[in-house]
């Protein structure tokens, strides 16, 4: 089993970055899926894709195999403004049965054509009113168990 931290639209609040890492000192991988308005060193240890918001020269899209499943990671913004049949389509031409993604700044968790679709929200302030949030995910070949934690 691995252990993922999943975070996205943290806007410059690096104050988060300390709490989540207090929380889960010892996962197995850091992604954030872009606009935390930080160069990578500032956000070490999380590898990031390149949200709108974003300067740094982050990529637009990550692919990464974890336990057997392939994960297209991206923002959202340049697949029909996060539109989960766009960013369904793009993973599934890839061959990827995951897709990690921000910009929504809601936590979603659902699968579209057969791909399963992750929004950890925004841990600096999510669209809905609900309070900032990220995601935990324990993932094995057979189970990908998404928790949302809140901050």
């Amino acid at each position: 089993m691995k252990k993922i931290v999943l975070l996205s639209d943290i806007h410059g609040h690096r104050e988060v970055l300390s709490r989540i890492d207090a929380l889960y000192p010892a996962a197995d991988y850091y992604l954030h899926c872009g606009d935390s308005l930080m160069d990578a060193d500032d956000l070490r240890p999380f590898a990031s894709v390149k949200g709108n918001c974003d300067r740094a020269d982050f990529p637009l899209y990550r692919e990464l195999e974890i336990e057997g499943h392939k994960i297209f990671m991206c923002h959202g913004h340049t697949l029909g403004n996060a539109d989960l049949n766009a960013m369904s389509n793009a993973a599934k031409a890839k061959g990827c049965d995951l897709v990690f993604f921000g910009h929504l700044h809601l936590f979603i968790d659902e699968t579209v054509n057969g791909v399963r679709l992750i929004n950890p929200g925004s841990a600096a302030s999510n669209h809905d009113g609900s309070r900032p949030c990220f995601a935990y995910i324990e993932i094995t070949q057979d189970v990908v168990n998404v928790k949302r934690i809140d901050l």
